[in-house]
């Protein structure tokens, strides 16, 4: 009866909270200043010393414990990783012109260290960051952990440790952000972080290879969910290379599953590449506005189904594809089966997305 009656008070001061939330037309609660002046020094001026100091304004959002709204460990769980090794294990595949772009913007378009596939970045698996005070939050535990890294083989008696590349809350524009609420905020899949190379720059924060979503611009009433749709470029993810400290907080994304039964098997990262899915800010999600379905694998003598972008949204296509379909337009199976296994929305999207299925 206690337990049932502390539950009862905490519904009770929650919807209080929600009442009052409402009330100001607030979506979410951040404090103007929270990020203010975390990108300034993106527009500063590089030294003409050899290498280029980079200097940033301290972060508003600061930890009373380290000074910086992060922390990080010591040592990167994977040093002196290549270019060609987070491309294929983290799917930076636009790693060094998202970091291009990143030096130019901090160079205001001068001369700066161009970066190349040969330079080796040291690589962390995850990072703490300081959430920002909310009334209805305990005060104990403003920390949150985000998390990313690829596969990881363990001993021999112990499975290996799943790929994890978690969505976080980003500042992605900090003129709009002044307005409260979630304007100049945006998700972004967390896939690299790293650490600037000494010869490319002294730049005082580590960075964050991201993959963005769109602007949350549209709430489905229905679930009382945000929709968010992932933002691409020329039928690529729209990826760019930011400071850590412009991340604000972890956030969830919510599958929602197509009509049908669903396979146990399929992972989440194929969600975030390719299905409809929710997001607790939370949220629907369409890549690149397509419609899904499931290509049929065989392999090894087993059936494996994974979720792919098949089609156009105007194709109306809702048929399973199998691989000899793929392979007319991509090669021999045997070729189509290998890529499809280690990354079948890419493989379907070049294969099928230029043709009438």
């Amino acid at each position: 009866m206690t337990r049932w009656l502390q539950c009862q008070e905490a519904v009770i001061w929650f919807n209080s909270y929600l009442t009052w939330h409402n009330g100001n037309n607030h979506l979410a609660t951040h404090p103007a200043d929270d990020c203010s002046g975390s990108d300034k020094g993106d527009t500063s001026q590089a030294h003409a010393a050899d290498p280029p100091n980079y200097t940033t304004p301290e972060s508003a959002r600061s930890s009373p414990s380290s000074g910086m709204p992060y922390r990080l460990s010591k040592r990167p769980q994977f040093p002196r990783k290549t270019v060609p090794y987070l491309q294929q294990h983290h799917g930076a595949v636009h790693f060094i012109p998202a970091l291009q772009d990143f030096l130019s913007n901090l160079t205001n378009g001068q001369q700066y260290f161009c970066p190349n596939v040969n330079d080796r970045f040291d690589c962390f698996s995850n990072v703490m960051i300081q959430l920002t005070p909310h009334d209805h939050m305990a005060n104990r535990n403003l920390t949150a952990r985000i998390y990313s890294h690829p596969q990881r083989d363990n001993r021999s008696r112990k499975p290996p440790t799943l790929a994890r590349f978690d969505t976080a809350l980003a500042l992605f524009d900090e003129n709009p952000q002044q307005c409260g609420g979630f304007h100049g905020f945006r998700v972004a899949e967390i896939r690299v972080i790293f650490k600037l190379l000494p010869h490319l720059g002294n730049y005082p924060h580590p960075l964050v290879y991201v993959h963005w979503f769109k602007a949350l611009n549209y709430f489905d009433d229905s679930v009382g969910m945000f929709c968010a749709t992932c933002s691409t470029q020329q039928r690529c993810p729209n990826a760019a290379i930011i400071p850590i400290h412009r991340l604000i907080q972890p956030c969830h994304l919510i599958p929602k599953f197509p009509v049908g039964a669903v396979n146990p098997r399929t992972l989440i990262s194929a969600f975030l590449t390719g299905t409809k899915i929710i997001f607790n800010y939370p949220w629907y999600y369409y890549v690149l506005g397509m419609t899904i379905s499931e290509v049929e694998v065989q392999v090894g003598g087993q059936v494996n189904y994974h979720t792919v972008v098949v089609g156009k949204h105007s194709s109306g296509s809702q048929e399973p594809v199998r691989v000899e379909t793929v392979a007319r337009y991509n090669g021999s199976r045997e070729s189509v089966e290998c890529t499809l296994q280690s990354n079948v929305h890419n493989v379907a999207a070049s294969a099928l997305n230029s043709r009438p299925m």
